[in-house]
């Protein structure tokens, strides 16, 4: 799967992670838009409620419906403040 289809892919499924309380997903830039994605994705997440089993769950279901080596990480985790893959390059999805 190109990046460009993950993206367009998690676009498309605005609603039903709406539904489950995300607000905002930050797609790292592990390869450019038209590179295949060969290894795990790393995603941020925004959630409101924000607990352990929103984001187990949350990543279940990216898993199941767009790409199934997909890392979910708490947007507030210091994982992400430390991570240059979550820079300025980063897709932003802003589900507010």
């Amino acid at each position: 799967m190109k990046r460009h289809n993950l993206i367009k892919r998690i676009s498309e499924l605005k609603t039903e992670l709406k539904s489950m309380g995300v607000q905002k997903i930050v797609i790292s830039r592990e390869c450019s838009l038209e590179e295949e994605v060969d290894n795990t994705v790393s995603v941020l997440v925004e959630s409101r409620p924000s607990s352990y089993e929103i984001f187990n769950s949350i990543q279940e279901f990216l898993s199941q419906n767009v790409y199934e080596n997909i890392e979910v990480i708490p947007y507030d985790s210091l994982l992400a403040k430390i991570d240059d893959h979550f820079d300025e390059d980063a897709t932003v999805i802003d589900l507010t």
